[in-house]
């Protein structure tokens, strides 16, 4: 190990040298998992009730569903591509710190949101100020995460994710109902004070006690004098995908996966009330789709730690049937049958973005994990930038949100062939290594 390799070997969220020791898969690591849960509740909940929200400012602002949906496309760019900051400063300063000044900054932001006047000062205060706060308190929370734990990752994972089903059942109703209420310039005020709760969270952040030896420390001084492009390459992940190539092709997935996933939630209470179905019984669809989410995220943990099969074949075949689903879902007109789709929507969503992390983790492995999970949201950001905006344009185009959804529905079938070849070149990979290994054990000594 040499170079930019090295250097990122010997650092950590907390600045210092990892130690090598297996993670403890448990003790204080069940509170880092109730903090992501925490997190996740707010970080997909908020995410999904500026979906309710877009319906009420559309007509506020008299913009055009492409230009209103600029605000969501920004704010999933600013959440997930922050990421690699937040997980920078983290190593500088601590996880807890930045977490914490997340947890500020989304507060004010919405906040801030209740009193702006005008469409740019909105996009400023609700799509970038809040946006990066809750970046800036999941990054460092999700790469602790996986510090925390190793054999059952998959366990940990999935009850913090189960925060999505929390938050996307509980947040867009209560969203919509504080809107008929105090309409939504109070809706914004009231939830900042729920998000003020993310600093709860924050304090939960322990980073892991390492031992560390004078010639660790040495390495470290050494090798922080770095050409400054490989510093930055350091800095936002970007290096893992020289290190660990088959990583490239998982992220293209999970680029036309997120393309999916955002727009769909942002575009279904558009084309609900295109046909003409009541606003309450439209933001109960989220409810429905953060209570399936959530099943699925409690019980398929103990599922994927058996490693019966791999988590990028599980996420292939759940993508698979979602983008069916997608093309489908324009001639459904009927309630019941939205439901129906909005069930399989959760379902399939809660088993994607969860396993995104293992998939991740499993390529780059633990210690180029914390940078990994910057890049990996930088990575749903994008996604989530070009779908909703591609949708958003559309939509103006053709004046239906049928179309938004077919689109959708390639994005997902091409994401799902592009992680079955990822699939297909890493069970390669393991067999290649596997019989290197048992080729060198098998070689015989030559006595001299």
């Amino acid at each position: 190990m040499d170079g930019i390799e090295e250097v990122f070997a010997t650092t950590d969220l907390d600045g210092s040298a990892p130690d090598q020791a297996t993670a403890p898969d448990g003790g204080w690591g069940w509170f880092i998992v109730l903090a992501a849960h925490i997190n996740i509740v707010f970080f997909d909940g908020i995410i999904a009730s500026i979906g309710v929200l877009l319906v009420r400012m559309k007509v506020y602002f008299g913009e055009g569903a492409g230009k209103i949906s600029l605000i969501a496309s920004i704010g999933l760019f600013v959440i997930h591509s922050a990421a690699p900051f937040a997980v920078v400063l983290s190593k500088r300063y601590g996880a807890r710190m930045i977490a914490w000044m997340g947890s500020i900054l989304c507060t004010a932001g919405l906040f801030m949101s209740g009193f702006a006047t005008d469409f740019t000062t909105l996009c400023i205060t609700l799509a970038v100020v809040t946006s990066t706060g809750l970046s800036f308190s999941f990054a460092p929370t999700t790469a602790m995460l996986g510090q925390y734990f190793h054999n059952r990752i998959g366990l940990a994972n999935g009850l913090a994710s189960a925060g999505y089903g929390i938050g996307v059942m509980g947040l867009p109703p209560l969203t919509q109902q504080l809107i008929d209420i105090y309409g939504w310039q109070g809706a914004c005020i009231v939830l900042s004070g729920l998000v003020a709760n993310l600093s709860v969270a924050a304090n939960l952040l322990r980073p892991l006690e390492k031992t560390k030896d004078t010639k660790d420390k040495a390495k470290v001084k050494k090798n922080c004098i770095l050409h400054s492009c490989d510093r930055v390459c350091w800095f936002f992940g970007f290096h893992i995908l020289r290190l660990k190539p088959l990583v490239n092709g998982a992220l293209l997935g999970i680029v036309l996966l997120a393309a999916s996933n955002g727009t769909f939630v942002t575009f279904l209470l558009q084309r609900v009330a295109d046909i003409g179905i009541d606003a309450t019984k439209g933001s109960f669809l989220m409810t429905v789709i953060g209570a399936s989410s959530l099943v699925i995220r409690l019980t398929h943990g103990w599922f994927v730690d058996l490693r019966i099969v791999t988590p990028i074949f599980i996420n292939a075949c759940s993508l698979t049937v979602w983008g069916l689903f997608n093309i489908l879902f324009p001639l459904v007109t009927d309630y019941s049958m939205i439901v129906f789709f909005c069930v399989m929507f959760g379902l399939t969503s809660g088993l994607q973005n969860s396993l995104t992390f293992v998939i991740v983790k499993d390529i780059v492995g633990t210690e180029l994990y914390p940078s990994a999970v910057g890049l990996l949201l930088l990575t749903f950001g994008t996604g989530s930038f070009i779908g909703i905006l591609t949708a958003g344009s559309l939509y103006d185009f053709y004046d239906t949100a049928d179309v938004t959804f077919y689109v959708i529905g390639i994005f997902a079938l091409t994401g799902s062939l592009v992680l079955i070849i990822t699939e297909c070149i890493y069970r390669r990979q393991q067999t290649v290594d596997s019989k290197s290994v048992k080729d060198d054990e098998t070689v015989t000594p030559v006595m001299l």
